[in-house]
């Protein structure tokens, strides 16, 4: 009897456990799925309504296949005069209209959000930010994203003004005219998306002209790759 009542209080704290797990799993897919938007759009595109038009690219209005793959095709070409052409393409979601934004933007997206780069996995782009540069600058932080790893990434060793100052030089050229700026600019990706709410064109010219400064003392587009690998590798930034 003692044996069996072992047995039954061990199936009932395993029962409980199982059913305490899928409460955890049912909550994170309920964040996926209602807060974490654009990832569940990029786990399954056709749930958010998007359409395949070529392997990885995906719009909501087909009738756009052509100007998009031609968009990205230029916007590649930028991207891989910096950083040579790369050995596989993201995932690219497309929203032309504002109701596929609605669905693909996610609750949290600011209003004057043009694209996103999601690690090295996908970019997705806004109704407004339908274009070549922009596209460029979200493949640019692609770029940076897979040379930097995902540790250097989730420990935030690549200052966010240089990251985004990167990809606006890759996407818009070298700034010619630079305003002074107004002591240190955003280090992570938070202070970064806080700031851009106050000064959305302002602060990428402010960490484009910073960032050209930094190539001018660092041995230019070859010492930006070194540093990316180097930051791979476990080094600090070189300020």
């Amino acid at each position: 009897m003692r044996v069996l009542h072992g047995t039954l209080a061990i199936e009932m704290v395993l029962a409980g456990l199982r059913a305490t797990l899928m409460i955890v799993i049912l909550y994170a897919l309920a964040i996926v799925l209602f807060v974490e938007r654009p990832l569940a759009a990029y786990l399954c595109p056709t749930c958010a309504g998007l359409t395949e038009v070529a392997p990885g690219i995906y719009l909501d209005d087909p009738a756009a296949t052509r100007r998009t793959l031609m968009m990205l095709e230029a916007a590649e070409r930028r991207v891989a005069r910096v950083f040579g052409k790369g050995d596989s393409r993201p995932v690219v979601l497309v929203c032309r209209t504002a109701e596929c934004e609605a669905r693909v933007g996610g609750l949290w997206q600011a209003p004057h959000t043009l694209g996103v780069a999601y690690g090295w996995s996908f970019v997705r782009l806004s109704p407004r930010g339908f274009s070549e540069d922009v596209l460029a600058h979200e493949l640019t932080h692609i770029e940076i994203h897979r040379r930097i790893g995902l540790i250097a990434i989730a420990t935030g060793r690549l200052p966010a003004w240089w990251n985004e100052g990167m990809a606006t030089i890759v996407a818009s050229g070298r700034p010619t005219s630079c305003p002074r700026a107004p002591g240190a600019l955003p280090g992570t990706p938070l202070e970064w998306r806080r700031t851009t709410g106050v000064l959305p064109g302002r602060l990428y010219l402010l960490a484009a002209c910073r960032t050209r400064d930094w190539l001018d003392r660092n041995g230019g587009m070859q010492g930006a790759l070194a540093m990316l690998d180097d930051l791979g590798d476990g080094a600090s930034f070189r300020p």
